[in-house]
């Protein structure tokens, strides 16, 4: 649980709180949610290969840590992405 907190904060640090008063139309928010799809996306994909190191060098419970971020993302992804499309 404390994971996933740091993980949404992670998230939500990276993005730029004054852009919502530029979301204006139906397009300025698909384009904005779809930005951040990609960042999730991205996020998931450099998190997963930190894992794959973390587990060849044998710190599986450092690995396993990250699963939990993995997982977190994931459940964001299939929240507001999967869900846009």
């Amino acid at each position: 649980m404390k994971k996933l907190l740091i993980l949404n904060l992670i998230i939500f640090g990276q993005i730029n709180l004054p852009i919502y008063s530029k979301l204006k139309t139906k397009e300025d928010t698909d384009k904005f949610l779809n930005n951040y799809c990609i960042e999730v996306v991205q996020f998931i994909k450099d998190t997963s290969e930190k894992q794959k190191e973390l587990a060849k060098k044998g710190q599986i419970g450092e690995a396993l840590g990250i699963g939990g971020l993995i997982q977190g993302a994931s459940q964001i992804y299939r929240n507001l992405c999967k869900s846009n499309k």
